[in-house]
């Protein structure tokens, strides 16, 4: 535990993408959910991505944490990826935790500027 993964490296791709691939075989998914994908090389996750659509078929669920409050960094990452990747909704959290604090809050406005309102195909 702790150890750095470099994922520009191409020793490590091809093991953790084999290791992605004996996943796949030996248990019966059709998801991953990558943590601190800010951390990742989007080149590897693109092939990780591919490498398990070409091999296992596509409508696998791919979701990553990439925690900001920055509407456009996670739409900029969204369109990087191609848009076969989702991402937890960090602004929608913000949103519910503001209103959750107020005193007659508009839920109304709990979608304004999240993910779910700009890319709701990619929102989780």
């Amino acid at each position: 535990m702790g150890s750095d993964l470099d994922y520009d490296h191409p020793e490590v791709v091809e093991d953790v993408i084999n290791w992605g691939k004996w996943l796949a075989k030996e248990m019966p998914l059709k998801g991953i959910r990558f943590d601190a994908i800010k951390h990742y090389s989007t080149d590897f996750l693109r092939k990780f991505i591919t490498t398990l659509d070409e091999e296992f078929g596509q409508g696998w669920f791919f979701v990553g944490e990439f925690w900001k409050d920055s509407l456009d960094d996670m739409t900029d990452y969204l369109a990087r990826m191609g848009k076969k990747f989702s991402l937890f909704d960090a602004p929608l959290v913000y949103n519910f935790s503001q209103i959750s604090k107020s005193e007659g809050a508009d839920l109304r406005k709990v979608f304004d500027d999240t993910l779910v309102q700009k890319e709701p195909v990619n929102a989780v």
